[in-house]
């Protein structure tokens, strides 16, 4: 029999010590039981409460869509040969698609009618799919058959938009048998939708599932006996979707007290209580994963603040509906870094106070800040150009959000000046930290290109303490900053 290893040691050890609590607690202790019962029930009628509220909404509108693209469908110019549609229908899709539709995110993307005449959204005429959306396109007209309507959604990673499209067939006195393939885009803010749950999953209409992935939908593989449906097929996805899957995520069902609760073999040491919402008349699926440590470990205490979780759950479902209200101009307030991707100033602004209310009410332990800065910033401008900088920008950007834990906050304020808020660890911890953000500037090895001696990194820790101003708190980490740069450069300094 192989030794097991520390780690393993202590995880066979932990989960041994669970089942005996549950099974006591099963047998002995009624009144603690009916209480994980109470708390399965609240958080079960909470997260379907919100989640009807999503979609009710997203159907409403989904269903506004389908009359709309009725309506638009009607108004297409007939044509009876390819003469007709150059001279009326053509120009009246250009003028349409570049003027107010344009700025709905509206836009008729392909009109053909029953003698094989097609017109792409340009006005332009097509005899066979050239691109890969004009592929979807013939494929949906043929799978239209004899129905007048069909709808497809498309989950853009690149952009983290989803496109809607409709399929009409129009039967009427002035248009015989054509057909009208209509887009509306529908913008989503992927850093929102990551906080509707602990863990969340798009299943679009065809049993892709996708993942946040860098703040985008991208696909990956779920294996869950619960939907046996879903692809696993990798070249099928990636012919769908245009990607490869990142990840496999295989998701156990266990039993706890009663309780099913599910296991992700990405997050292995943790339990989940899980959700599945229908968004009718779309086609997705929002399957949403709430982890499950007050059920797993019984603390009263941990009821009312879990219940406090699933309410500002609630909240972010709300902005959710919002998004995907297309007939709005969507207005999103711009929370990143447009160059790095990192959160900017307008998140700091908006949430810091929430943050240090919970710190003051000593619901975070600790509540750490680190100013990062890197050594010389100017000379490699000055040297190599602005281009080189930038791109030294991106490369810090992408390291720091791979090396810090998914509940950090990562800032920059300007130019080489950035931020990282983080919880629940000691100034000792933080340190550490620091300094294994620091080490990892030094070894990189990806602008080696641009920047043949690298770059290096100077950072200041310090703990905010109770009932101090967060503005005191980042200047101490700046002064500790500043003496990092003034004893060498590329050092943490703590304080």
């Amino acid at each position: 029999m192989p030794k097991l290893t520390n780690k393993q040691g202590y995880l066979l050890w932990f989960s041994f010590v669970i089942f005996v609590f549950i099974y006591f607690s099963a047998n002995f202790v009624d009144e603690y039981r009916n209480e994980i019962n109470k708390q399965v029930n609240v958080l079960d009628n909470i997260a379907s409460k919100a989640a009807i509220k999503i979609t009710k909404s997203a159907t409403f509108e989904a269903n506004r869509i389908k009359q709309l693209s009725n309506l638009l469908s009607h108004y297409v110019p007939s044509f009876s040969n390819r003469e007709e549609a150059k001279i009326i229908t053509s120009p009246w899709l250009i003028n349409l698609n570049q003027g107010q539709f344009k700025q709905y995110g509206v836009e008729i993307v392909l009109v053909t009618d029953q003698n094989g005449i097609v017109l792409n959204g340009k006005g332009k005429f097509i005899s066979s799919p050239s691109t890969g959306i004009e592929k979807h396109f013939y494929d949906w007209l043929a799978e239209l058959g004899d129905s007048n309507y069909k709808r497809e959604l498309i989950i853009n990673s690149n952009n983290n938009d989803i496109d809607f499209y409709t399929i009409n067939r129009v039967n009427s006195d002035s248009l015989q048998n054509i057909v009208v393939i209509i887009k509306f885009k529908i913008r989503i803010e992927a850093h929102q939708l990551d906080k509707l749950a602990d863990k969340l999953f798009i299943v679009g209409e065809h049993n892709i599932a996708f993942t946040l992935h860098d703040d985008k939908p991208t696909p990956i593989i779920i294996e869950f006996d619960a939907f046996p449906d879903l692809i696993t097929d990798t070249n099928y996805i990636e012919n769908k979707v245009g990607m490869k899957p990142i990840n496999t995520v295989k998701v156990s069902q266990v039993k706890i007290n009663d309780v099913d609760l599910t296991v992700l073999s990405t997050i292995p040491n943790k339990y989940f209580f899980y959700s599945v919402h229908a968004i009718e008349g779309t086609g997705l699926k929002l399957l949403l994963f709430y982890d499950a440590k007050n059920i797993k470990e019984g603390i009263d205490e941990e009821v009312q603040e879990f219940a406090l979780t699933i309410l500002v759950l609630m909240g972010l479902m709300i902005i959710l509906t919002k998004l995907l209200q297309y007939h709005y101009k969507i207005q999103a307030l711009v929370h990143h870094d447009p160059l790095t991707n990192l959160l900017n100033r307008a998140h700091f602004k908006q949430t810091i106070s929430a943050l240090v209310h919970l710190h003051d009410r000593q619901k975070i332990t600790h509540l750490g800040v680190l100013s990062l800065d890197i050594d010389k910033f100017k000379l490699i401008n000055d040297n190599y150009g602005h281009g080189v900088g930038d791109e030294i920008l991106i490369t810090l950007a992408k390291l720091m959000m791979e090396t810090s834990r998914v509940t950090d906050l990562v800032y920059r304020f300007g130019g080489e000046e950035f931020i990282i808020l983080t919880a629940g660890e000691t100034l000792q911890s933080l340190h550490i930290f620091a300094e294994r953000i620091r080490h990892a500037v030094e070894i990189q090895t990806e602008t080696i290109d641009i920047l043949p001696n690298g770059y290096t990194l100077s950072i200041g820790v310090a703990e905010r303490k109770l009932n101090e101003s967060i503005d005191d708190a980042i200047k101490r980490s700046d002064e500790m900053l500043y003496k990092a740069k003034n004893s060498g450069r590329n050092k943490v300094v703590s304080q």
